[in-house]
């Protein structure tokens, strides 16, 4: 849509659909590149902003963030003909945003700054962003706005999880290669590298990719010489920034530092492998199979190598014969402390924020003050409605002095009115001052450092929860459940407590509905804990350790890897 002003064409960084391609083609396009981190980000935003703008026809369109506890409207797109409200439109997009995040679901409002257009906002769950747009009123097919609306918050789902898939990602690609032997060559495909150098066992290089001479006088030739030349090392893989930095890359990875034959040294990787952490690369260093060049063979020597090789064999022996040793065995799960319910504070009429006295986090008791609404109108109108009240009266008694039955009749009736009316509004200037309806803790201040925004009828202000008692949730894997005995109970340990005070959970009760937390599936389970010091708070994590039987020590060690390779090979 060509009006949306600052919703540039896409550059060539992010590889645009061809000509004619259909634009829902090009959103699933953006939340595979955004997956597979294929496309900066920053310019795959904008260039969904810039279809879901042409798809809907929209007035407007943004992305809201959660940072540092904040709200941040970017890349707000705007039709040129608004551009002179443009900070009222910012203001009404934040508080349309902040209901999304609340209620993680669709918003469907009508807009107050454009007069006839509705502003349409969704925020998924398990995500910090939510995205908006104003879009025409009367005609306008809604059910259709808000699929298009929804498919582009998957696109950009896809590129929230894009750092966890990254190392997935990659190692499949390592394990895919296959094969026990690779060259320089296959390597360098693999890791999408700019260049594969690969030694053997005399720690000279052996196969490079692409081929090139390497002087050993040059800076970047000693610098690898004395690399691969180094004695094994308990590491897997090396960070070599000296030897980037000589042959002018970015980055440089050494492989196999803990083999004692071929290592590879592997310059600028590229792709998903481009922004992974050095313990990923451990473990994709153990992934990597030997490369081609000289192997020693067990079996083929004399009896003196096998004498040398004895203790070896002993050792690796005694060790396997301590997997087979049984103990007591445990699940440990992820746990959060919970509030054992929520109260909340919404305003009962609409008004506006004078100021807020407390913020998330804030422990307040019974009756506390949490924050005041403007009255200075509602104190006008009552004295108004007084004044209208002591008039009625008074037509009142001259009507009945002159005998005016009719007229007295009608001065009581408004004077009747007149005092209710005054009533109600007694009643609103009594709720101005917002006070706290229980003992608890803030979970959340939707006008945090708002203070003039407007409030509607019903609009959630605080959310309080109490303290004693606090509800666990502990978090037990799935693939843990057939070792889970009925009515398990177990032990709470928080994180960060200096003492590691260990909190007894007699019972948990299991939730009907498995999630997905941090990347695995879990099925929830609840208990309670006293909180009589009120030092918990929600929010705190920590471990539940649940005794589960006997096992033994290898079935232990490797259950979780036998696991994953079942599910690989099947």
């Amino acid at each position: 849509m060509s009006r949306i002003s600052r919703i540039s064409p896409a550059t060539e960084a992010t590889k645009p659909a061809p000509a004619g391609a259909p634009e829902f083609q090009r959103l699933h396009e953006l939340g595979t590149a955004l997956a597979e981190a294929d496309l900066p980000q920053e310019d795959a935003q904008r260039e969904l902003l810039s279809i879901l703008a042409r798809l809907m026809d929209a007035e407007a369109c943004a992305l809201a963030f959660h940072k540092g506890g904040k709200l941040i409207l970017r890349d707000l797109a705007l039709d040129h003909r608004y551009a002179e409200i443009r900070a009222p439109l910012s203001s009404e997009l934040r508080l349309v945003a902040k209901s999304a995040f609340r209620d993680r679901a669709a918003v469907a409002v009508p807009s107050e700054v454009i007069k006839g257009r509705i502003v349409l906002a969704t925020a998924p769950a398990l995500s910090d962003f939510a995205i908006l747009a104003i879009v025409g009123g009367e005609g306008t097919d809604l059910l259709r706005t808000r699929t298009v609306l929804e498919l582009g918050s998957l696109a950009l789902q896809a590129g929230e999880q894009a750092e966890g898939n990254r190392f997935q990602i990659a190692c499949r690609r390592v394990i895919s290669a296959g094969g026990d032997a690779q060259t320089a060559e296959s390597l360098k495909s693999i890791f999408s590298a700019e260049s594969v150098l690969i030694s053997g066992p005399d720690g000279r290089p052996s196969d490079a990719a692409p081929e090139q001479e390497i002087h050993d006088a040059s800076p970047a030739g000693r610098l690898i010489a004395d690399a691969l030349a180094a004695p094994k090392s308990t590491s897997p893989q090396m960070d070599c920034p000296e030897i980037a930095q000589a042959l002018n890359a970015r980055s440089a990875r050494l492989l196999g530092t803990d083999r004692t034959h071929a290592r590879v040294l592997v310059v600028e990787p590229g792709g998903v492998f481009s922004g992974l952490q050095d313990a990923q690369w451990n473990a994709l260093a153990l992934l990597t199979p030997e490369p081609q060049g000289e192997r020693s063979r067990f079996g083929a020597g004399t009896l003196g190598t096998l004498r040398k090789k004895l203790p070896a064999i002993v050792a690796a022996s005694l060790a396997l014969a301590v997997l087979f040793i049984p103990i007591d065995d445990k699940i440990r799960a992820t746990a959060v402390l919970e509030p054992e319910g929520k109260r909340f504070l919404a305003a009962q009429f609409s008004s506006i924020i004078a100021e807020t006295l407390v913020k998330p986090g804030d422990t307040v008791s019974e009756g506390d003050l949490l924050g005041r609404l403007e009255g200075e109108a509602l104190e006008l109108a009552r004295s108004a409605t007084d004044a209208r009240a002591v008039d009625s009266a008074r037509r009142r008694d001259v009507a009945l002095r002159e005998k005016r039955v009719a007229e007295a009749e009608l001065a009581r009736l408004d004077q009747q009115a007149a005092l209710s009316e005054r009533d109600l509004l007694d009643w609103r200037l009594d709720r101005l001052a917002l006070k706290a309806p229980i003992n608890g803790v803030v979970l959340t201040n939707s006008f945090e450092d708002a203070e003039g925004a407007p409030v509607r009828e019903g609009d959630v202000i605080f959310e309080i929860s109490p303290l004693d008692p606090l509800r666990v949730r502990v978090d037990v894997p799935v693939w843990a459940l057939e070792r889970l005995p009925d009515g398990a109970g177990g032990t709470l340990i928080l994180d960060g407590s200096a003492s590691q005070e260990e909190i007894a959970l007699p019972f948990l009760a299991p939730r009907v509905r498995a999630v997905v937390s941090e990347g695995a599936t879990v099925l929830p389970h609840d208990g309670s804990v006293p909180n009589a010091t009120m030092a918990l708070r929600p929010g705190q994590r920590g471990l539940v350790v649940i005794p589960s039987g006997t096992a033994t020590i290898g079935e232990i060690l490797f259950r979780r890897a036998w696991i994953r390779l079942s599910r690989w090979l099947r």
